[in-house]
């Protein structure tokens, strides 16, 4: 189901923007449309009404530790802007040279045109297969005879992204798979902060894009497939769920008290509770979720607070969080599980999505929602102050857990 192609050809392009269009229209007869986790006020329905939520984000802490880690697998996109490096081509020795990929170039015509060979290319980019690279990625180009010198070079942040495709049958919830797969770099940890786009990191570890949810609650799983994706496991609905586990013991269903929401389903913290399809209720917790994670031995550390999400991201590790849909005010509400254990946790917007990066200002989100009818500026990369971070995260009881790639 999954291809890698070395460039997005102007064919596809053209089927994309046509598929585009087509759903957008589609999307333009419906007066509501759910998307993911996506859930309006809870209080402006009537009672187990299940409806859109809105959500938006702002801007990304301290210098804790001044090491920063940059995670290299697909570009990203910051602030509607791709995160590409300028390109320096001055003052370049003979035997070096950077060269922007273009549409339809392979590795073995780089290298026929600059008088090298493909095994150079591969070395000093640090690239695992001769038949990935990405259009408007950055190569170094040396000649064969310079490779040894040029070994140890970090490789500059390509600027495309893996897309997936809208091709699933009008009225269909479910959103297609990529069709790019990506292999995840790993360069040593830089000393210093990272710039992208005029804008300066503690940390920054690229994270693939996720174009949508599959189902209008399975935000858990889409999160988790962004994080997987980025370390070079491609991890369907399906699969997750098997691993994570369904608990059907009771549809989550929720009441209004003198002491406020009270939500009663299953056991969050061993399996996903409810109809992810349906039941804008239906959720899962981390403490399940890293079933999943484990499975494919990567290492999963709790994060709780700040300090150990801003140490985690230093080590190059991506986050799985819970929060709120675009980080608004939400509803507290208790979950109560069959043998009367609870948990804080939010009514209507529930959410979950992937810490990549850091600053004084805030962190970087990547999102696998989007732009929706609810709010067709989210992007699927923003940053959001602290403040406003903390406060969202810190209704879903700071749950959180921080994903180490392959190998660490």
């Amino acid at each position: 189901m999954h291809s890698a192609v070395p460039g997005l050809g102007l064919s596809f392009l053209r089927r994309w923007h046509l598929s585009t269009k087509l759903a957008v229209s589609a999307m333009l007869c419906v007066s509501i449309i759910l998307a993911g986790c996506d859930v309006a006020n809870v209080e402006d329905q009537p009672p187990q009404a299940q409806t859109p939520a809105i959500v938006t984000a702002t801007s990304p802490t301290s210098p804790v530790i001044s090491t920063v880690t940059t995670i290299l697998s697909t570009p990203t996109i910051l602030s509607g802007v791709e995160t590409s490096l300028p390109v320096a081509t001055t003052n370049a020795p003979p035997s070096e040279r950077d060269y922007v990929v273009q549409t339809g170039d392979t590795l073995s015509g780089i290298a026929l045109q600059f008088d090298t060979t493909v095994e150079a290319l591969m070395q000093v980019n640090n690239l695992a297969s001769a038949d990935i690279i990405y259009i408007g990625q950055t190569l170094k180009v040396v000649t064969p005879e310079s490779v040894d010198t040029q070994a140890t070079a970090l490789p500059d942040l390509s600027s495309t992204v893996a897309a997936l495709e809208p091709t699933a049958p009008a009225g269909s919830t479910q959103v297609a798979q990529p069709v790019a797969t990506i292999t995840p770099l790993m360069p040593p940890i830089q000393p210093t902060p990272v710039v992208i786009n005029g804008r300066t990191y503690d940390a920054y570890n690229q994270a693939v894009i996720k174009k949508g949810q599959w189902y209008h609650y399975t935000c858990e799983f889409d999160a988790a497939w962004v994080v997987l994706k980025t370390y070079g496991y491609d991890v369907g609905l399906e699969e997750q769920v098997k691993l994570v586990g369904l608990d059907k013991s009771i549809e989550p269903y929720y009441k209004q008290t003198a002491k406020g929401y009270v939500i009663y389903g299953g056991d969050v913290t061993t399996a996903y509770s409810g109809n992810y399809k349906t039941n804008f209720l239906a959720r899962s917790s981390g403490q399940a979720m890293i079933k999943v994670f484990q499975h494919y031995n990567l290492a999963v550390t709790p994060v709780r607070d700040r300090p150990s999400l801003e140490a985690a991201l230093l080590r190059g590790e991506l986050v799985w969080i819970k929060t709120t849909v675009d980080f608004k005010p939400w509803k507290v509400a208790t979950w109560v599980m069959p043998d009367g254990r609870s948990y804080q946790t939010v009514l209507g917007n529930d959410h979950a999505l992937v810490v990549m990066g850091f600053n004084e200002d805030g962190v970087v989100i990547r999102d696998p929602l989007g732009p929706t009818s609810t709010n067709w500026q989210r992007k699927y990369e923003y940053e959001v102050s602290w403040s406003k971070f903390m406060a969202s995260w810190g209704a879903q009881e700071f749950d959180g857990l921080a994903v180490a790639p392959p190998g660490r």
